[in-house]
């Protein structure tokens, strides 16, 4: 499985079947001071150094935030581009982020300390206690409405499939399979 095909992918003539979108969580150290919730134009105002202070969310707190950004080829990162925010405002690194040299969520939980705000797919760090999820409009990465995700799906060239790949893609798209 990958992320979503990119315009040179498919320039290339390759096709991909959807299957599932995993959620992707915003998150903070538990030390952060921030303890509230954004907003996808905060979170993308902080990815490009927009905001670098809590005040800038909440007047009556203070404290430096820094993005925790994953490489640029990172399949999670690439997902933000498909955002209509990142549409209208480029999504480029701004300071004083830190980027981690490893597409790893252990790396940026790492990298968070008291002022960092990372991202990683929600099952990742669902359960760790070592990073705590902020909700975005008041919504979890649990919650069906949770407005962050990833598509996930496999991708093959079209023209050349054989019987096998076509049965294996019947069988990975069949409501069975996908309800798993």
């Amino acid at each position: 499985m990958v992320a979503p095909l990119t315009q040179a992918k498919k320039a290339q003539g390759l096709a991909e079947v959807p299957l599932t979108h995993h959620k992707i969580a915003i998150m903070a150290s538990p030390d952060s001071p921030f303890k509230g919730g954004l907003i996808i134009e905060q979170f993308a105002k902080i990815f490009r150094g927009e905001i670098t202070d809590w005040s800038q969310i909440n007047p009556a707190m203070k404290g430096a935030v820094r993005l925790v950004d994953r490489p640029e080829s990172s399949d999670t990162r690439q997902a933000f581009l498909q955002y209509p925010v990142s549409q209208a405002w480029p999504l480029r690194t701004g300071a004083p982020a830190r980027r981690v040299a490893e597409d790893s969520t252990d790396a940026v939980v790492g990298a968070l300390g008291p002022d960092g705000l990372g991202y990683a797919i929600a099952d990742q760090v669902l359960n760790r206690q070592d990073a705590r999820i902020l909700s975005m409009y008041q919504t979890r990465p649990d919650n069906p409405q949770y407005p962050s995700s990833q598509l996930l799906g496999y991708v093959y060239q079209p023209g050349t499939t054989n019987p096998a790949v076509s049965a294996f893609l019947g069988y990975a798209t069949s409501p069975q399979t996908v309800s798993l």
